[in-house]
């Protein structure tokens, strides 16, 4: 993470449309707040275990979240304008997974100690955060569901290759001594009609599968 990212302006949040509904007060109040992190293209912001203590707006670049265990969801993907992070209301405490920068980014960040009072300044922005959150705890719910299908779509499948599994067996099996049977009777249609059989016959006759 670099240090030399400037500060943020009130024209800056103004220009974002997670912001530009509350008054010039509130995005003073805001622009005071927030502090900036940069971080460069590949670089971790937040690793599994992680006590979840800031509130988070990407101003540039692309941000990446994806949970420990989640092989069907997906990441969580964070664009310029998008919030992520300790919404306010939320009960998030700990962080279960990975957060990436997919490029160079810039970003707003928050302690979850002023969110209180940003309910209280910025009205709009913190309805704006609680449908947010909502949105996400739904999003997180049909993941959850969508992994619970898969595993139970596993676990049947699973089950069906055990069933079929002797049946098949069998099937080889009977093929493979059926074989053997074919070749056993044309060495002795050959042993006892070898005087018919021309030797270039017998020889083709043998090689059959």
């Amino acid at each position: 993470m670099t240090e030399d990212c400037k500060t943020v302006t009130v024209e800056e949040l103004a220009g974002l449309d997670l912001f530009k509904e509350d008054s010039h007060e509130a995005l003073e109040w805001l622009a005071e707040h927030f502090e900036i992190r940069c971080y460069e293209e590949g670089e971790e912001f937040v690793k599994p275990g992680q006590e979840a203590r800031e509130f988070l707006v990407v101003l540039e670049g692309e941000l990446r979240f994806e949970r420990e265990g989640d092989l069907y969801g997906g990441p969580y993907v964070m664009l310029p304008g998008h919030a992520g992070g300790v919404l306010p209301f939320s009960r998030l405490t700990v962080y279960r997974g990975t957060g990436v920068a997919s490029t160079k980014s810039r970003a707003l960040v928050m302690d979850r100690s002023n969110l209180q009072e940003l309910v209280y300044r910025a009205p709009c922005l913190a309805e704006k955060l609680v449908n947010r959150m909502i949105d996400r705890v739904r999003d997180s719910e049909q993941r959850n569901e969508r992994a619970n299908k898969m595993l139970a779509l596993g676990k049947l499948s699973a089950g069906l290759a055990h069933e079929l599994n002797n049946p098949a067996s069998a099937v080889v099996r009977s093929s493979a001594r059926l074989r053997e049977l074919l070749v056993i009777r044309r060495e002795h249609a050959i042993a006892n009609r070898g005087e018919v059989i021309p030797p270039e016959a017998q020889k083709i006759i043998l090689q059959l599968n």
